[in-house]
């Protein structure tokens, strides 16, 4: 578990640096998000790799939450991201709930 966790901080790591690049390339070139769109947490082409979740399913599993959450995601044939946070009741403004797992 202790190697889990070292990967896991290391993820997350390079994930702050990712985003502090990316951060200053959208300042230098006036490209920034809008606030509350959710437009990419309703992509249902968005992947992500087992190694990009780890951070996440660590915390689920620190807060006792990491089957349940499991059983979620296997319970459900559709696309509806269960940690997108919805804002308005057609999904159009709304944020990602676990952003800073990501």
């Amino acid at each position: 578990m202790n190697r889990l966790r070292e990967l896991s901080s290391q993820v997350m790591d390079v994930y702050q640096s990712l985003s502090q690049e990316f951060s200053a390339f959208q300042s230098s070139q006036s490209l920034n998000c809008v606030e509350k769109c959710g437009a990419c947490c309703n992509k249902p082409d968005i992947e992500v790799s087992p190694l990009e979740m780890l951070p996440y399913a660590l915390h689920l599993y620190d807060i006792g939450q990491a089957e349940q959450v499991l059983d979620e995601f296997q319970s459900d044939s559709g696309f509806v991201c269960k940690q997108y946070q919805r804002l308005s009741l057609d999904g159009s403004e709304g944020y990602c709930g676990i952003y800073e797992y990501r």
